[in-house]
């Protein structure tokens, strides 16, 4: 629906277009990247380590003797500390579930950590930029919803809900925005999941 549309009556309103109250539940379900991952699942990672990787534990030492080891004949450490290799993802599976595997090593723990602190940041400011949408298109509808039916105000709110909506679904920025919001929600939980899981197997 174009602008300028809050003069036409309720007739025209609800023959051309879906009720603003779908529109806006329309909106926040597809804005709403994050419902299923809130902060307890989801934090950036402290300094902490598994107890059993102190330095007194035999998986700790014996990484570091592994190393010492390689470094005196001149050789590269026996593991390596490198972001992992990117594989090309096929369109069934998603490219974290074949770079993410499953952690066996503290050396691979520690580089899922720097993996997910790199874009966790990113993650945030897209995240407050989707939240900043959704919490815009919830106080429209509130608004609305508290105006006497029929009235002026009440259609014109309906008609903004109506196009600020259509206007949103057709920006391509937005849509690259919250695309790659998904992605780094899936991939970071699916990160903080993998070396969660490791720490509780290693206390």
């Amino acid at each position: 629906m174009q602008k300028g549309n809050s003069a036409l009556s309720p007739q025209m309103v609800t023959s051309t277009s879906k009720s603003p109250e779908v529109k806006v539940n329309s909106l926040k379900r597809a804005l709403d990247v994050n419902s299923t991952l809130d902060s307890k699942n989801i934090k950036s990672f402290g300094n902490e380590e598994p107890s059993s990787t102190s330095s007194s534990s035999p998986l700790h030492n014996s990484a570091k003797v592994r190393k010492t080891e390689s470094l005196k004949e001149n050789k590269k450490p026996s593991y390596e500390e490198e972001s992992p290799p990117t594989v090309a993802s096929t369109s069934e599976t998603p490219e974290h579930l074949v770079n993410y595997k499953p952690i066996i090593t503290y050396e691979q723990r520690c580089q899922y950590k720097r993996d997910f602190q790199a874009e966790y940041p990113e993650y945030i400011e897209l995240k407050k930029n989707c939240d900043s949408i959704t919490t815009k298109f919830i106080e429209l509808d509130r608004s609305w919803r508290r105006q006497e039916k029929g009235s002026d105000e009440y259609y014109r709110l309906q008609n903004e809900i109506i196009d600020s909506y259509n206007k949103q679904q057709a920006d391509e920025k937005y849509k690259e925005m919250k695309k790659r919001c998904e992605e780094l929600h899936m991939k970071l939980s699916h990160i903080k999941k993998l070396v969660v899981d490791y720490d509780n197997g290693h206390m």
